[in-house]
């Protein structure tokens, strides 16, 4: 009897991510349920919303943003993350309330993109 090999946690996240950059371009074509009359619920990314979108495909050509379930059309489709990157500046003004000074030191924060479509 013949059993799959066994890939590390890495090894898997590795194999998705490599899968999910084959199948970007598709994320890019518009919405097409094809020319046949089959009554199939599909999902396919709107790349100007952003947002997986629920569509009837007729069973017959279309194109590949085509996904059987939502789950997998958000997993390959996913916009990029953005996360904070922050410094510290000092601030020495007071805050509405007199007895209560602001702390020296305040966080600001800008987004940077990750380059993880999510």
């Amino acid at each position: 009897m013949y059993e799959a090999p066994t890939l590390s946690r890495q090894e898997e996240m590795l194999f998705v991510q490599l899968w999910k950059e084959m199948l970007r371009p598709q994320t890019s074509l518009p919405q097409d349920p094809g020319p046949c009359l089959a009554y199939f619920p599909r999902w396919w990314y709107n790349i100007e919303t952003e947002v997986c979108t629920e569509f009837i495909y007729g069973g017959c050509q279309g194109n590949p943003n085509n996904f059987q379930t939502e789950g997998i059309c958000r997993v390959i489709c996913k916009k990029k993350r953005k996360s904070p990157t922050c410094s510290v500046t000092k601030s020495k003004q007071l805050s509405e309330h007199q007895s209560f000074p602001r702390p020296e030191q305040s966080w600001r924060c800008k987004w940077k993109d990750l380059g993880m479509r999510d």
